[in-house]
């Protein structure tokens, strides 16, 4: 009796050892599964975030000149790129008023735009002064030149903002 018992108790040892194993290679089984569901959804999400990021890529505008930082005159051309709009417009904001000037539409040929906008006042008024410049494309509201807003314009598209100061 006393060695069907030990039969028994190293019987019960290897089931459980057996148990065990299956269990922790279902559970990895398992584990796979979910890690190649994962990773599916991994694999969609990049996809549409790498769509997206394209597309923003393609359809943006960008303020090419001047640069960020430059010394500018009172009036001067302003340039840049733009994809896929159908109307871009300057705004200057000088940082000493809450006020956001609109600029005279630019020109656009395929992806480029340009246009003449003033810096502040005529003469020497304005001279060290800091104002901002931003490029936007299809406005969602209608704009004018020499229009005066609180805000930067919302738009479908809007450039990086440059400082400039004026000579």
């Amino acid at each position: 009796m006393h060695l069907t018992v030990s039969a028994l108790s190293f019987f019960c040892y290897v089931f459980s050892d057996i148990v065990s194993a299956f269990v922790f290679h279902v559970k990895r089984l398992n584990q796979e599964r979910e890690m190649r569901k994962i990773l599916a959804l991994l694999f969609v999400l990049i996809s549409i975030f790498s769509a997206m990021h394209f597309a923003v890529a393609k359809e943006n505008i960008t303020l090419v000149s001047p640069a960020n930082g430059e010394k500018v005159g009172a009036e001067l051309i302003v340039s840049g790129t733009a994809h896929n709009a159908s109307e871009v417009w300057v705004i200057v904001h000088p940082a000493e008023t809450p006020d956001y000037w609109v600029q005279p539409t630019a020109t656009v040929k395929g992806d480029v735009w340009d246009v003449q906008i003033s810096i502040g006042r005529s003469g020497t008024l304005d001279s060290g002064k800091h104002f901002e410049i931003m490029a936007i494309a299809d406005p969602r509201q209608q704009l004018a030149p020499s229009q005066v807003m609180k805000a930067w314009p919302s738009a479908r598209w809007k450039s990086q903002i440059i400082s400039v100061t004026r000579k």
